[in-house]
């Protein structure tokens, strides 16, 4: 899975390259700390094993990440294992994707504030996934489905 990222990295984009020793540099400042994605530069924010090193330490760092990644639903679909909330940075094409929402309202109920569309709210499955994930995603449902509890 991880070389279909990779892949997918090196042809969408043309970014400047970075010496091996400057991969290396930030490999290492990414492993240590999440937060030093935010200040890499770009061939390092669209590298997946890069991205999916600093979100497996802190689920926010996805926002850093560069586009590419939150756009693809293969890459996006790997970092929601890590926390539902991901769900936010991800692409609005993404966020629109049935089943890119129910992944993320199996980890954690209240992503479901987070998808685009307001019919997945209206949505009994996806709803009674989230519910079952975290009873406070209750308070997302809408009021035709509280209705009909």
């Amino acid at each position: 899975v991880l070389a279909r990222f990779i892949a997918m990295a090196v042809d969408c984009l043309k970014l400047p390259s970075l010496t091996p020793a400057e991969r290396n540099t930030w490999s290492q400042a990414v492993s240590r700390d999440w937060q030093a994605l935010s200040k890499a530069p770009p061939a390092v924010r669209a590298d997946p094993r890069m991205g999916l090193a600093a979100v497996r330490q802190d689920w926010r760092a996805f926002q850093f990440t560069y586009q590419n990644l939150r756009e693809n639903k293969e890459f996006v679909l790997e970092v929601l294992k890590t926390s539902g909330f991901t769900l936010q940075f991800a692409s609005e094409a993404l966020r629109c994707n049935r089943e890119v929402v129910l992944e993320a309202v199996r980890q954690d109920g209240c992503a479901v504030r987070h998808a685009f569309y307001q019919s997945f709210r209206e949505d009994f499955d996806i709803m009674k996934e989230a519910i079952a994930n975290d009873w406070r995603s209750y308070e997302y449902a809408s009021t035709e489905l509280k209705k009909n509890k």
